[in-house]
């Protein structure tokens, strides 16, 4: 411990110490770089072709297929939709419970800010509240004297709302109110409320007519639903019996759309639908269409829940090695 503790320095390798410290070195570097000796390189024919060779599982073209398919939306169900009011307002009196809602309240109000004032503020409501009672319009008042800016310039209206929607004081006296009463000044969180309750919506399923379009929505989809899977059940039935893809597109009357140079990693024309390549790329479908059986169909291909596809193959490209002529400035290069 001692020793590990102290620092002894004999007298010649402190002076060793400052000849290395104080030291100054002059120098010069050459840089030899693949770049430097480039133009010394001599690359010829025979190099090349032993190079590719050499490296066969280099320069390699992808297997790939070209194709000709089908496809069929779940928009194109969407002429045959039918729903009449009938079946709409029927509709609505099964499923009504559906869409129950708390008492709602329709309301107008003028507010008075307090601006620092609280005692200004009450006299101006209560002059305003004074001037409703006479007689003049409440919603003509409410455009000249309430500071919400939000409600003053449709007269104050509050538009239906539940008690858990409005603030403490004023949602308490419009829920104690009565159709057409007045009530204030009430005294809020930013000012003094004058209120006039115009219409109380009873607890229960919303109307009709609010809930219409939502209803109507949800038929039309449930609609399109069966009609699309009795579609693919058709498609199904006919691509049993179809000789080639023109045909199916004959029955159906659709457009058969083509497509070469399908390789596993590409998107188009399926956003790279592992299902879709999967398919294409079946063992016995390469196999038939290599012996010259050429239209040989896929099963119907589902890329999402809004869209199928059919398709026919047309030829197959193996995998194999891209030829050296379009290889050899990469060889080079190399």
């Amino acid at each position: 411990r001692s020793i590990r503790n102290s620092v002894l320095v004999p007298p010649s390798e402190y002076r060793r110490y400052l000849n290395l410290a104080f030291e100054i070195r002059n120098f010069s570097t050459v840089e030899i770089t693949a770049q430097s000796v480039i133009s010394d390189i001599d690359i010829n024919d025979d190099m090349i072709s032993d190079f590719y060779d050499e490296n066969i599982t280099e320069y390699l073209l992808p297997e790939s297929v070209d194709f000709n398919y089908i496809k069929i939306n779940r928009s194109d169900v969407f002429s045959e939709i039918n729903i009449t009011d009938s079946q709409l307002s029927n509709y609505y009196s099964i499923n009504k419970d559906r869409f129950l809602q708390d008492e709602q309240r329709r309301a107008r109000h003028i507010l008075i800010l307090f601006n620092n004032n609280d005692s200004e503020a009450k006299d101006t409501a209560e002059e305003v509240l004074e001037r409703i009672n006479n007689g003049e319009s409440f919603s003509k008042l409410a455009s000249d004297f309430s500071q919400d800016s939000a409600t003053s310039d449709s007269g104050g209206d509050l538009g239906s709302l539940t008690l858990m929607q409005l603030p403490n004081a004023l949602g308490e006296s419009i829920f104690s109110m009565q159709v057409g009463e007045l009530k204030g000044p009430v005294k809020g969180e930013f000012g003094y409320h004058i209120v006039r309750l115009d219409e109380i919506l009873e607890s229960g399923p919303l109307p009709y007519n609010q809930v219409k379009d939502s209803l109507l929505s949800e038929m039309q989809e449930d609609q399109a639903e069966k009609l699309y899977i009795n579609l693919k059940r058709k498609f199904s039935d006919a691509l049993f019996d179809a000789a080639d893809i023109n045909q199916l597109a004959d029955i159906f009357s659709i457009d058969v759309y083509e497509f070469k140079n399908f390789q596993r990693d590409s998107l188009e024309p399926f956003n790279g639908n592992e299902l879709a390549v999967d398919l294409i790329f079946d063992s016995k479908l390469l196999d038939n269409l290599e012996n010259n059986n050429e239209g040989q169909l896929t099963d119907i291909i589902e890329l999402d829940a809004n869209q199928m596809v059919i398709v026919s193959l047309t030829n197959y490209s193996p995998q194999k090695r891209d030829t050296l002529e379009n290889v050899k400035d990469l060889i080079i290069e190399s």
